[in-house]
């Protein structure tokens, strides 16, 4: 069934001619590339004490994602943003950890991701609000409404 999904969104997007050039990234490809870009701002405002980094960070993966994603596959990558961001920042404070036994280390890693987390919901909120306004301008509205009516044509 997921190969039949695959195989007739190609077929609704092939002809759309309105893709960006360059607009060939996998969803394997965006997500690697958001997770890269959230780990590494998320790290150096780590280093540099510059919350604003981990924020901009985000912004800028979830811009950069939408806009280089195939547009059949913006209703993935327009919800993946998220879990992507929690799990950098979870992976930043394990490499930044603080404390001397499993338990304060354990500790700081939940306190750490937390606060970050607390400290850029904002910058995700507004992050998300762009991306989604994006991925509507690039077609997202209809890759729903092609996803739907695949999905229905498949279940018959």
């Amino acid at each position: 069934m997921a190969g039949l999904v695959r195989a007739r969104l190609a077929q609704a997007g092939a002809g759309s001619g309105s893709e960006p050039a360059g607009a060939q990234l996998t969803v394997r490809g965006a997500a690697i590339g958001m997770l890269a870009l959230f780990f590494f701002g998320a790290l150096a405002a780590a280093w540099l004490h510059a919350d604003l980094l981990t924020g901009l960070s985000f912004c800028a993966g979830v811009i950069l994602a939408v806009r280089l994603v195939r547009r059949e596959l913006l209703p993935i990558i327009v919800v993946m943003p998220p879990a992507i961001f929690v799990l950098a920042v979870g992976l930043v404070q394990v490499c930044t950890v603080q404390g001397k036994t499993p338990h304060a280390m354990v500790l700081s890693v939940l306190e750490g991701t937390l606060i970050v987390l607390a400290g850029s919901a904002l910058w995700m909120f507004g992050g998300m609000a762009v991306g989604i306004t994006v991925a509507v301008r690039r077609g997202l509205l209809l890759s729903v409404r092609e996803l739907r009516a695949a999905l229905r044509a498949a279940r018959r």
